[in-house]
C-alpha cells in the first residue's frame, strides 16, 4: 500500500500543504507552509492594506517614537574578566563581548554588527 500524504492547512495563510512540509517559522513562533516559511507569496491571513490605508499621521508617529527611544545595546559588565554582557538590539540575544579584540564581531544569533563599545 503506497503512503498517504496527510495536507494540514497553514494557520497563517490558510494554504494546503503536505505536513511533513511544514516547519517552525521563528518570528511567527508557529509551524507554517513552505510559502510562508520562505516569504514567497503573500499570506492570507493577514489583512491586505492599500499603500495609503496607513495613514501619514500614523507613520510620523512611528517615526517620532522611534526618535525618541532609539534602540541601544546594553552593556553590563562581567565580574572577574575584562569582556562585557551585550543585548542585541534586534534580537535581544544576551551574550560576552570582548571590546579589547572585538569578538565576536556580530551577534551570534542574527549576525547583527555588534556596536562598538567604549573601554575606559
Amino acid at each position: 500500500m503506497p503512503p498517504t500524504v496527510v495536507k494540514v492547512k497553514c494557520r497563517n495563510c490558510g494554504r494546503e500543504a503536505s505536513a511533513d512540509d511544514f516547519k517552525v517559522h521563528h518570528r511567527l513562533r508557529m509551524a507554517v507552509c513552505p510559502t510562508c516559511y520562505y516569504g514567497k507569496g503573500s499570506p492570507a491571513a493577514t489583512p491586505q492594506r492599500s499603500a495609503g490605508a496607513l495613514g501619514e499621521e500614523e507613520g510620523k508617529l512611528r517615526i517620532a517614537k522611534l526618535k525618541e527611544n532609539p534602540v541601544r545595546p546594553a552593556y553590563e559588565d562581567v565580574v572577574g574578566s575584562e569582556d562585557v554582557r551585550v543585548k542585541c538590539p534586534d534580537c535581544k540575544y544576551t551574550f560576552r563581548h570582548d571590546p579589547y579584540r572585538k569578538f565576536p564581531a556580530q551577534c551570534p544569533y542574527c549576525n547583527k554588527e555588534v556596536p562598538r563599545v567604549r573601554v575606559w
